[in-house]
Parts: C-alpha cells; sequence; structure tokens
C-alpha cells in the first residue's frame, strides 16, 4: 500500500497543479503601454477679432506635458488618432486678461472652420473651464483645439486629452 503512495506524479499532473498554484495566486501582468491616448498643454495669444478663435498648439516651443501613446502629431495644433474606434476627449483651460465670453472646442480637420466639432465647453467672462465628451472616430481623424472669446485679446491656454475607449 506505501508503494502505491511512493509513486511520482505524471508530467501531466505536474503541470496541472502548477496551472492550479499560479491561478490560486493571482498572477497576472501588464503591458508597457495602453492604449492610444494623447495629452498636451497648450498656450497661445488669441485677439479678441478671432472670430473662429485661434487653435493652440500642442507641440513645440508653447506645449509641455506633452505624452504620446501611438497618436500621430499631424501638426503643430493637430493630432491624429491611429485607429478607428471609440474616444474619450477631455479638455480644460482658461484665458487671462479682460477675456469675455471664452469658449474652448476640439474640432476635427486641419480648419478652424470646417468640420465637425467634439467637445465645446465655453461661459460668460473668465472661469476655468473643463469638459469631455465620448465621440467615435475614423483612423487618420485631425483633432485640434481652438480657444475663442470676445474682449481684449488675451493669453489663452488649455490642456487637451484623447483616449481610446474601444476600438472598431
Amino acid at each position: 500500500m506505501f508503494k502505491r503512495l511512493a509513486r511520482r506524479p505524471t508530467p501531466a499532473m505536474i503541470v496541472a497543479l502548477l496551472a492550479l498554484f499560479a491561478a490560486t495566486a493571482g498572477v497576472s501582468y501588464a503591458a508597457t503601454q495602453g492604449p492610444p491616448s494623447f495629452t498636451a498643454h497648450g498656450v497661445a495669444f488669441v485677439p479678441a477679432s478671432a472670430i473662429s478663435g485661434v487653435a493652440l498648439p500642442i507641440s513645440g516651443s508653447n506645449s509641455s506635458a506633452l505624452s504620446n501613446h501611438g497618436m500621430t502629431i499631424a501638426s503643430s495644433t493637430s493630432v491624429a488618432v491611429p485607429t478607428t474606434g471609440n474616444y474619450l476627449i477631455t479638455l480644460a483651460g482658461n484665458c487671462n486678461g479682460g477675456a469675455t465670453n471664452t469658449h474652448f472646442l476640439v474640432r476635427e480637420g486641419a480648419s478652424l472652420t470646417l468640420g465637425p466639432v467634439d467637445l465645446s465647453i465655453g461661459f460668460e467672462g473668465n472661469p476655468s473651464m473643463a469638459g469631455a465628451n465620448t465621440v467615435h472616430l475614423a483612423a487618420g481623424t485631425r483633432l485640434s483645439m481652438v480657444a475663442g472669446h470676445t474682449g481684449a485679446d488675451a493669453n489663452c491656454g488649455a490642456t487637451l486629452g484623447v483616449n481610446l475607449l474601444s476600438a472598431d
């Protein structure tokens, strides 16, 4: 009877036990790079006479806190999304000085006047503003953050975030 208990386990039993221990120990791994995301802070001088507003820079000397994971910087004022899917767009900023009717928006395309607006925030006066929206974008879609206001000419700054939530 003792000889039967002293036998070595089969290779299949060893693999099964290793899998069991790994599963109960909570073995996991983290990817070194998550889904495509982009954040940038841009500051620009915005004349009150700029009816369509001014695209704030997302790269170059007037930008900071740039984090680019899979996004393509299409120009100094726009970013192109790499994958078709649903994206979370966030935007926060303000204009200083005597700006009134301050507004920020995220517009698709290379033009300040054409293309859909994916996110728009605005307020009478000059408070700090923030907003978020989830939109469906095609691969290669260009996004720009635009600042506008009335009143006196002012410096405006905003932070744009674009994060892929789910790919098609």
